[in-house]
């Protein structure tokens, strides 16, 4: 009995030892908490390698409120919503998900970005931002932002018009001149 006692007591040992060394299950992909009532139409879009997750705590530029954080799994596209205003991102990168305390144990990598500029300009223009993640295999992360444009809706102005020829005479109804159109986002 005794030592049915101590083999499993053994055995709970090294189960549990082996699962603080693992941590927990990673979360979902996607959005963790959201502070925020504000419509959310302007985009995030963030690249990382194949075996780096992210989690991303986005924060109000001017009172330093959490607006959301989200987690994403490496090396897939990873896209979120924010509302219209400037922010900062603070983007911890790692391989072995611990928890939200902890993140990725030791070997978590953090970068802050910004302040970042979300708007809406003209009627349908959505402006926000690409974030890439770049491997670099040190303690610190490469990152590369660049301005991410969705148009809602485009907008046609006619430039000018030129003569065309007319290959085929005597058929009165074909056009005499062509339009020329510049598309803008609307």
């Amino acid at each position: 009995m005794t030592r049915r006692f101590l083999a499993g007591l053994l055995l709970a040992a090294l189960v549990s030892g082996l699962a603080l060394q693992l941590g927990a299950a990673p979360p979902e992909p996607g959005i963790l908490r959201v502070s925020t009532t504000l419509p959310r139409t302007l985009p995030l879009h963030i690249r990382s390698p194949d075996a780096l997750s992210i989690l991303v705590d986005v924060t109000d530029d001017k009172t330093g409120a959490e607006v959301m954080r989200a987690f994403g799994k490496g090396g897939a596209m990873f896209r979120v919503l924010l509302p219209p205003g400037q922010f900062r991102l603070r983007i911890a990168v790692g391989r072995d998900w611990r928890d939200e305390t902890n993140l990725f144990g030791p070997d978590t990598r953090i970068t802050e970005i910004g302040p970042l500029d979300f708007a809406i300009t003209g009627r349908a223009k959505r402006n926000g931002h690409l974030i890439t993640i770049l491997p670099d295999g040190g303690a610190t992360l490469a990152v590369v932002e660049a301005p991410l444009a969705v148009c809602q809706g485009w907008q046609a102005q006619i430039d000018r018009a030129e003569p065309v020829d007319r290959p085929l005479d005597g058929w009165p109804d074909l056009p005499t001149s062509r339009r020329l159109y510049t598309f803008s986002c609307g």
